[in-house]
């Protein structure tokens, strides 16, 4: 074969393949052109049909629901409120609660309720209360609140004084932890606030709680009751046996409990922290955040990079929740298994991600009654997986991921869709998360400004190799 043959052959053989993939390409883009054209069929024949029959429905059931009135209006709202919590709810046989007789018994005063105020507040909120989890919640349309409430005072255990919103400086924080049923406590005092100049005491319970607004600020009337340093422990993590005239925990344990009233005036502030950092003493890096949202990780995420040997205290004491894989994926290693959720389809394992960057030196995590959803989930896989020391009071027990549905009057009810447990089997839902260390400030310690909860942290931090 001459030089000549031997370059012809070669030149067809790259030919013959430049023409298989010139028509691989070409079967490519055809299959492509194909499931796109089969995608906007789908979407023009299937999915656009149901989307429009599906609003039609709701204008539909929208246009009906304005013509009721009285009774018949209430009991739409009641029953809607009904089905979305069969649709939704996580476990299909509610809690161990005989809900077709509660439906029964509760519809009955629904009917009876004379405004839409009356059935949210005597009706749907009770009944919610029911249930021995966390989540389960109801509010009324904005637009119907402020017509709706009542000019005399509120007399109800609520985590914030209302007519301030979240800005009520009495510096005394009120939260509902699980045992499983709710409790109200105090949770954290602040200094030189009217809360700790009148003697109240993180750990004390909330019997009952009456505001009365005043022009700039209102007033507070709070049945408390005193629970000893040493009971704390006690209660905390196990809760009052409620049945027991005498007071006694659920171990069985007598608890000395004193009753008190206290009257504390506030002003209305300037709202809640959200976020803040500092260095403490030439030592470890100081993070409070209040919320597992993306914008305030992000923060958490771009404070931790100025982090050095002494560590990072985490502030998870004010922090009410959200999305707990974003602060896990900054502390946990690559694709690591860190929880576990469990729905009506069955279990899934959560696992970190493999991009985000990662912070591995000493931490700290403080937490208290207040703490709850994410920053409970964060806090128990801290501490199970040794990552870091989890200090402070034992976290809410409310960790039940929920989703908000539509009502047909423009409210809305909160439905838990599923349960969060750890890898090993324990739920965190009406336990809470108990720290390795546990700290209950004194009265003592808050007049004088110090927070025993961050010194804790900071001699924890000094010791070498903890969770490393």
């Amino acid at each position: 074969m001459t030089p000549v043959d031997i370059g012809s052959s070669i030149v067809r053989r790259r030919i013959s393949f430049l023409g298989w993939i010139l028509r691989g390409v070409a079967t490519l883009l055809l299959l492509l052109a194909l499931g796109f054209a089969s995608l906007v069929a789908y979407f023009t024949l299937v999915v656009s049909p149901q989307q429009q029959a599906e609003q039609e429905k709701v204008e539909h059931d929208a246009a009906i629901f304005a013509k009721l009135k009285g009774p018949a209006r209430r009991l739409a709202i009641f029953d809607a409120f009904v089905n979305r919590i069969n649709a939704h709810y996580y476990d299909q046989r509610f809690s161990g609660l005989d809900w077709k007789a509660l439906i029964h018994f509760w519809r009955g005063k629904a009917a009876a309720a004379d405004s839409d105020f009356d059935l949210y507040f005597n009706v749907l909120f009770p009944l919610t209360q029911r249930f021995p989890v966390s989540h389960v919640n109801v509010e009324m349309p904005d637009k119907d609140t402020a017509k709706a409430m009542p000019p005399k005072a509120l007399d109800m255990p609520t985590p914030k004084p209302a007519f301030c919103g979240d800005t009520a400086d009495t510096g005394m924080q009120i939260v509902p932890i699980r045992r499983p049923l709710p409790i109200y406590i105090v949770g954290e005092v602040a200094p030189n606030s009217p809360a700790a100049r009148a003697g109240v005491t993180p750990g004390w319970i909330i019997r009952s709680f009456t505001q009365r607004p005043h022009a700039n600020g209102g007033e507070i009337e709070a049945q408390l009751v005193k629970v000893p340093p040493y009971q704390m422990h006690e209660f905390e993590t196990t809760g009052i046996n409620k049945s027991s005239a005498s007071g006694s925990s659920k171990s069985g344990q007598s608890l000395k409990l004193q009753s008190t009233s206290m009257r504390l005036t506030y002003t209305c502030g300037s709202g809640t922290i959200g976020f803040s950092k500092r260095r403490i003493s030439s030592g470890p890096l100081y993070i409070r955040f209040d919320n597992f949202l993306p914008v305030e990780i992000d923060k958490v995420s771009e404070a931790i990079r100025s982090a050095d040997e002494h560590g990072v205290v985490l502030d998870l004491r004010y922090n009410t929740g959200g999305y707990s894989l974003l602060l896990l994926n900054t502390l946990m290693g690559r694709g690591q298994p860190v929880y576990r959720t469990r729905n009506a389809s069955g279990l899934t394992v959560i696992k970190t991600d493999y991009w985000t960057s990662r912070y591995d030196g000493p931490l700290a995590i403080l937490v208290g009654p207040a703490s709850a959803s994410a920053a409970e989930i964060s806090a128990a896989v801290l501490k199970q997986s040794r990552r870091g020391i989890v200090i402070g009071r034992t976290t809410s027990g409310s960790v039940l991921g929920a989703l908000s549905y539509p009502l047909p009057d423009g409210g809305s009810v909160q439905v838990p869709v599923e349960d969060v447990e750890m890898l090993d089997g324990k739920r965190l839902e009406g336990r809470g998360v108990v720290p390795n260390v546990e700290v209950y400030p004194t009265i003592e310690q808050i007049r004088a400004g110090r927070d025993p909860a961050i010194d804790e942290a900071v001699r924890e931090l000094r010791k070498s190799g903890y969770g490393r």
